[in-house]
């Protein structure tokens, strides 16, 4: 699986706003994205966020192969501040 640079940083940026955004809402942005939380960024491109043992934010897009996420392929999206 590929991504463009610029498409890197465009989920990066939407994921760490996400996570910004659930923080305004509670304490723990946790509560509201839960251990595993995925979306649709397109239909090419699934997007997992979740925290690792440590608490930090991890983020991977995968693709989606005939309407099903594969999970076999992924790409790892650093962020920023998390």
């Amino acid at each position: 699986m590929k991504l463009r640079k610029s498409e890197k940083i465009r989920i990066q940026e939407y994921v760490n706003g996400l996570i910004k955004g659930a923080s305004l809402y509670t304490d723990c942005p946790y509560d509201c994205l839960g251990d595993d939380y995925w979306f649709m960024w397109d239909e090419q491109v699934d997007i997992n966020v979740c925290q690792d043992d440590d608490g930090e934010w991890q983020c991977a897009a995968y693709p989606v192969v005939d309407g099903e996420t594969d999970g076999t392929q992924w790409i790892s999206i650093k962020l920023r501040g998390n």
